[in-house]
């Protein structure tokens, strides 16, 4: 098959990190693919590297956009048009006349966060856009039915296919010393949603006066923050201002996250809303244990096996968690053979596999 995936950024992010797997994915398989990406970065290098076609389209609006990549589609006449930003490039692949023309959802309606009210008109306004594509990929069960069930989206027009995560080529051991399990990490954007905020209350609980720790656990604890975003500013002025310098680390962006996940003991996710976040999946994947909210589309993602791994938010109970997994040696390498077979079964070869079904139903 001739494939075109169509992304508006090209740098370091969950939807990037998806695409950039399902293309080496499809190369290996002998497909033909071809990345149209809105700006260059990291994902087109990638692209590049595993011998993609590649083409920076601009978005500097939508008219001029829609006309630019109807123009790259009537030349290159892809047999599927899959596009990851939105429904622009729907309209330009309905125009051109793509055969298969699909769309993955990255993010739907997100009523926990309280900007859009989760209401039937709202879904079914999203249901009416995504039917410029011939199938819409939900990445949850949850957004598929809300989807179907709330906005009246045709059920046989909506595929779920979960993120994807590569595997480590070993048993899935915990390999964290003793020093290593105090070490904690957030991966994310610094931003209102994430609540990245609520990790310093966290810290603040634990390495207070008459905390929980002892004395040589308050010196290994340490929590690292990889990401930026709008609010790192504010964090890095709470952290001075409430002296957490020893034991908070701000890395910014890392294209390559392993080696923190490879360092720290437990991933921390407060957030009030998620999709399918890719933090846990390769968290999972590294044998890192985690404590997360119970939020969108979280519970799903980790399945029932890890229940216990998801607590409302409250620095008191999350304290007590980490405790747990700081102290408790049973405890923690039953989370951590948990989340390593759920792993398993979420690979990127499983994701692949999926979307060229999608594909195929449609090209018959």
């Amino acid at each position: 098959m001739r494939i075109s995936l169509v992304i508006a950024g090209a740098g370091i992010g969950g939807t990037e990190r998806h695409v950039e797997l399902l293309l080496v994915g499809l190369a290996n398989l002998g497909h033909s693919v071809r990345l149209l990406s809105s700006r260059d970065g990291p994902l087109v290098d990638k692209a590049r590297a595993v011998g993609a076609e590649t083409a920076i389209i601009p978005r500097p609006n939508g008219v001029t956009y829609v006309s630019k990549l109807l123009r790259e589609l009537k030349r290159t006449r892809p047999d599927v048009l899959h596009s990851h930003s939105g429904r622009l490039p729907c309209i330009a692949g309905r125009m051109a006349g793509i055969p298969a023309i699909v769309d993955t959802r990255h993010g739907l309606i997100v009523p926990s966060l309280g900007t859009e009210p989760d209401s039937a008109a709202r879904w079914r306004w999203e249901a009416a856009k995504c039917r410029l594509a011939h199938t819409t990929i939900l990445l949850s069960k949850q957004d598929r039915d809300r989807l179907v069930g709330r906005g009246g989206f045709p059920a046989h027009r909506a595929a779920v296919v979960y993120n994807g995560v590569p595997l480590p080529k070993d048993d899935g051991t915990d390999v964290a010393g003793s020093e290593t399990r105090f070490r904690l990490g957030f991966l994310g954007r610094l931003s209102k949603e994430k609540k990245p905020h609520r990790m310093l209350d966290l810290i603040r609980l634990l390495v207070g006066t008459g905390g929980p720790l002892t004395d040589t656990e308050r010196h290994r604890l340490i929590l690292h923050l990889v990401g930026d975003g709008p609010m790192r500013g504010e964090l890095e002025a709470r952290v001075a201002e409430e002296e957490l310098g020893e034991h908070v680390r701000f890395h910014g962006r890392l294209e390559d996250v392993n080696p923190i996940l490879r360092e720290i003991g437990a991933l921390l996710l407060p957030s009030v809303t998620e999709g399918m976040p890719y933090a846990l999946l390769e968290a999972m994947a590294a044998r890192t244990p985690f404590l997360a909210t119970p939020v969108g589309g979280i519970p799903e993602l980790v399945g029932p096996d890890l229940e216990a791994a998801l607590l409302p938010w409250d620095p008191a109970d999350w304290a007590e968690g980490l405790l747990a997994l700081f102290r408790d040696d049973a405890h923690r390498q039953s989370r951590i053979k948990a989340g390593w077979e759920r792993a398993k079964s979420l690979s990127v070869e499983r994701m692949v596999e999926e979307t060229c079904q999608v594909y195929a139903r449609l090209l018959g």
